[in-house]
């Protein structure tokens, strides 16, 4: 490394010092953000045991393993230093996810038709049936209201309710950037009618 590359370097640190704030806001793990990242590589794990390729051809866990494991466990490794995990940033590995959902699929399928082939010729379709039925209540439950914790859109509300003339509102919108988002485009009582009489006040 030449001396000339010192700045690049120097100024590379720098400017990642300065957008760390891009993601303060991401809370330390718990134990709840943990489910994904560590049931969803033993699933992985479980269809790499099952499954058997032929000779000198590639198997589905030697690409689908890593690519579901590795991105998951390794933004948990490095939220043991800063947060960092947020299960969105790592969807894209649940790619990984369904070859080795089909080599699980295909073991069951193999290990039915042992005993009964007519029986196993319905078991995929059984389970394309009953998956999106059992998913149902958990997809309702993040569609509703009440899985909104950050609902800022009703906090404007009630704000544009309850103010009366001379009130202030404290809007603290750097903890989350989605509020400052929502509330300027779409919620005058958050930021217009409190913004513009902060700015219009004297100094005392």
């Amino acid at each position: 490394m030449g001396s000339d590359d010192r700045p690049l370097l120097v100024g590379g640190a720098v400017a990642r010092r300065s957008q760390s704030a891009q993601v303060s806001w991401i809370p330390p793990l718990t134990w709840h953000m943990l489910i994904g990242p560590l049931v969803l590589p033993a699933i992985a794990g479980l269809g790499a045991l099952l499954d058997r390729p032929r000779t000198r051809r590639l198997s589905a866990a030697a690409v689908g393993l890593p690519l579901l494991a590795v991105p998951q466990l390794g933004l948990v490794g490095l939220s043991l230093f800063q947060p960092l995990f947020v299960d969105r940033y790592v969807l894209f590995s649940l790619v990984g996810l369904a070859p080795m959902t089909g080599v699980i699929l295909g073991a069951a399928v193999r290990a039915v038709s042992r005993r009964s082939v007519s029986v196993s010729r319905w078991v995929l379709p059984a389970l394309v049936v009953v998956s999106p039925i059992a998913l149902l209540p958990q997809a309702l439950a993040k569609r509703s209201p009440a899985s909104r914790v950050d609902d800022v859109l009703s906090a404007a509300a009630q704000v544009e309710r309850l103010k009366e003339t001379g009130d202030a509102v404290l809007f603290l919108p750097a903890a989350r950037r989605d509020t400052r988002m929502v509330s300027r485009t779409r919620s005058p009582a958050c930021t217009t009618w409190p913004w513009r009489r902060a700015r219009s006040a004297p100094e005392p």
